[in-house]
């Protein structure tokens, strides 16, 4: 069964903005998904956020059509109630961290990658940078 990876913004905007020094490694992990070794998914959630951040660099027409290309790639991982309750109650110190934390791990992920791995408690599901990840496949 192929591995699903739960994409934090972080990465994602590192690619579509070529964030240095993190593009390259983020640009792996997007190469590998679009060549079906591991399954890429992310949130609704997340897909705000960076069209937040990005309509402010790109312009609202750019980021959307970026958007548009990222979701020929990435699945959608629903937050559900149980997600939501779990990360009310937990002790994660960034909620929104929290609700996409338990929603890679309710929604079945394998690994959730970000850059932003001190604020993530690795209760269950293992979180990883793009780095660390790409080391693990003998790919740095």
């Amino acid at each position: 069964m192929i591995e699903t990876l739960f994409l934090d913004a972080d990465i994602i905007l590192d690619l579509l903005a070529q964030r240095q020094p993190w593009f390259k490694d983020s640009a792996t992990v997007f190469q590998k998904i679009q060549a079906g070794d591991f399954q890429g998914v992310t949130s609704v959630t997340i897909f705000a956020n960076v069209f937040y951040i990005l309509r402010k660099q790109l312009g609202h027409k750019d980021a959307r059509q970026a958007l548009v290309k990222l979701k020929s790639l990435l699945k959608i991982m629903v937050t559900s109630e149980a997600s939501l309750e779990q990360a009310l109650n937990s002790s994660f110190k960034d909620f929104e961290d929290a609700i996409q934390y338990y929603t890679a791990q309710n929604g079945g992920a394998s690994l959730l990658l970000t850059r932003n791995i001190k604020d993530y408690k690795s209760e269950k599901l293992p979180v990883m940078t793009p780095a660390q990840f790409l080391e693990s496949l003998n790919c740095h």
